[in-house]
């Protein structure tokens, strides 16, 4: 199978196995490739992209739960969870959740590449077999996550003065801009929020061309 053997037989010729083969995937709206039995790299590549963007979403849990503890009171979620014991309890379910995903994503993507590591003939035997479940679970979660993280950050409640108070009660944050100054000789800045804006900026325009090239 790996070598279209079969197609060449039933073909008559190495061209007309080719040609039948690259109609085959023009029919599915495929891209012609060679056999992939023994080449585990789209297998790999899908489980590295899942596992990204468990990433991504984990580091945003991972802020949201941080700034939602009672100590900080920066974020809150818009739908959080109680607590059965303590009823004045506001739980960061939904970044519970993602984080959960997040933490188990790169192990399953692990699996998937030490399979393909220890991949042999066109079935591995043992290897080609871990593949499927691990990255059906793996596209499940990653699925479910980016739901979480989409309702998360659409209903994600900022406390503005809270941030301000906490951010007033810090000490020495303006040691490294005290630093600049002593170098630099010049009169410090109002802010200090370095290239911030154009960051920002930058990383909105790239979701507009994201979404845009999605359409």
């Amino acid at each position: 199978m790996g070598t279209l053997a079969a197609i060449v037989e039933l073909a008559g010729s190495t061209d007309g196995a080719i040609a039948l083969s690259d109609a085959l995937a023009a029919a599915l709206d495929l891209t012609p490739a060679p056999p992939w039995h023994t080449t585990r790299v789209t297998m790999t590549r899908i489980a590295d992209a899942l596992v990204t963007c468990c990433d991504a979403w984990g580091h945003i849990a991972a802020d949201v739960a941080t700034a939602s503890r009672t100590e900080i009171g920066e974020l809150a979620e818009g739908t959080a969870g109680g607590s059965s014991t303590m009823p004045h309890k506001v739980n960061p379910v939904r970044s519970v959740l993602i984080r959960r995903t997040a933490l188990t994503a790169a192990p399953l993507g692990a699996t998937l590449h030490a399979a393909a590591a220890m991949s042999v003939d066109e079935r591995s035997d043992g290897a080609w077999h871990a593949e499927w479940a691990t990255l059906r679970t793996l596209a499940r979660r990653t699925v479910i996550a980016g739901a979480h993280c989409t309702e998360l950050l659409s209903e994600l409640r900022v406390h503005a003065t809270r941030a301000a108070a906490n951010l007033a009660s810090a000490p020495d944050l303006d040691a490294e801009q005290r630093s600049m100054i002593e170098l630099t000789g010049r009169p410090a800045r109002p802010d200090y929020l370095g290239v911030t804006d154009r960051l920002v900026d930058a990383a909105l325009e790239r979701a507009d061309r994201f979404l845009k090239d999605t359409e």
